[in-house]
């Protein structure tokens, strides 16, 4: 296998790291440490947060996507 493909990287964290010798990573981190294969997204949360701050049909949502990022992400907060 040379990689994985995944549409939407929710760029979410697992775990809080407080485990010794368990840094806290992405998911997407952790399959491709756990698989040894990368994983690649189409699309980010951040890119998802950008579209939505750009669309009409979609800014609506934007706030709930950052409540999401803050409370699941790895992502910077804007």
């Amino acid at each position: 296998m040379a990689g994985i493909v995944v549409a939407l990287d929710r760029q979410e964290f697992l775990g809080d790291g407080s485990e010794p010798g368990n840094a806290r990573r992405s998911a997407a981190q952790s399959v491709a440490l756990e698989t040894g294969v990368p994983v690649i997204a189409v699309a980010n949360l951040h890119d998802l947060l950008a579209f939505a701050g750009e669309s009409a049909e979609l800014v609506s949502h934007r706030d709930r996507l950052l409540a999401y990022r803050a409370s699941y992400g790895s992502g910077p907060t804007d």
